[in-house]
């Protein structure tokens, strides 16, 4: 797909690695998610957004051709890209502290829609015209090239379009829970916002022994779903006119240790109107599917009573 002012199907060629494009992998794309990024980008919204461009960048692919300098990964393999990847060289503080996986090594060129050696290895087959790069990815094509770095091996037997699932929304909100709120056996946690992201913080919290877990969404039909996932009540703040939804959740009396928030336009009507405490801790976290806000966005804000933290992409570290 050919993301200009509209989306158009276009024929193109995907250029192999080479021997000047050593670290680089060809793979073919099997499935797709569509994140509200793409949407976004599309939209024009985007700064970084450039055109004409391939969007995507949730997807499950099986490595087709690898370039001379490639170790990790071999044809055959099954992998899940990933928009920030690790480089974790010894040399990279980034990669070598457990506070964050924003490796900045190729996050430069992925700016510009280039590969890390500053080229493009699309271009359309009618008139040769060279295509922009999207998020490192590209997956919106039945075949795309990666960096190195990007392809994250996974176990052949994983079912894809399952996979595909991890490169974005299900590994923010799972990181979400376990490595940036650290949420411990039995927190309660209250989940505001059920998208894509949200579901996966209920899973995450479901699975470290949280209790209560509790979801809140202008949309009812999420409610039977985010109970199967572990939530134990669910809200809808439009059935509380006049009442903050702290009041309703935890009355005046006790606290909730954890809050999750989804930020989605359908989210971002759901907001705490009571201070916070100090034994509290709010983590924002980006709906990337149901109305996202895109990672430059996105402040860390600090108080005396708590704290909010901006989660990025694929808070789960590569290992």
């Amino acid at each position: 797909l050919l993301a200009t002012q509209l989306t158009t199907a276009a024929h193109l060629l995907i250029s192999p690695p080479t021997a000047t494009h050593r670290t680089q992998v060809r793979v073919k794309v099997i499935c797709n998610a569509l994140c509200h990024t793409d949407i976004y980008t599309l939209g024009g919204s985007d700064p970084e957004g450039l055109f004409p461009s391939i969007l995507g960048h949730e997807a499950g692919a099986v490595v087709e051709a690898i370039g001379e300098g490639v170790t990790s990964v071999q044809v055959g393999d099954h992998v899940v890209p990933g928009y920030t990847p690790q480089c974790k060289a010894p040399s990279c503080i980034f990669c070598m502290s457990p506070k964050t996986n924003l490796c900045p090594q190729i996050r430069g060129s992925q700016g510009k829609g280039l590969m890390p050696d500053g080229t493009t290895r699309f271009t359309l087959k009618r008139d040769g015209s060279q295509i922009f790069h999207f998020m490192g990815c590209s997956t919106f094509a039945e075949y795309t090239v990666l960096a190195e770095i990007s392809c994250a091996k996974i176990d052949p037997t994983f079912a894809l379009e399952k996979a595909c699932l991890f490169g974005c929304g299900v590994a923010t909100g799972l990181g979400a829970v376990w490595n940036n709120a650290k949420v411990e056996p039995f927190s309660s946690v209250a989940v505001f916002g059920l998208g894509a992201v949200g579901f996966a913080v209920i899973q995450a919290a479901k699975a470290v022994g949280a209790h209560p877990i509790v979801g809140v969404d202008l949309n009812p039909k999420k409610f039977a779903l985010a109970k199967q996932l572990g939530c134990t009540a669910c809200y809808n703040p439009q059935d509380y006119p006049g009442k903050p939804m702290q009041q309703v959740l935890v009355g005046d009396d006790s606290a909730t240790r954890r809050r999750m928030r989804g930020v989605g336009k359908r989210a971002d009507g759901v907001q705490l109107d009571a201070e916070r405490q100090p034994m509290r801790e709010e983590v924002v976290v980006p709906d990337l599917v149901d109305g996202g806000v895109p990672p430059h966005a996105r402040q860390v804000q600090r108080s005396a009573t708590g704290h909010i933290l901006s989660v990025e992409f694929g808070s789960v570290r590569q290992e």
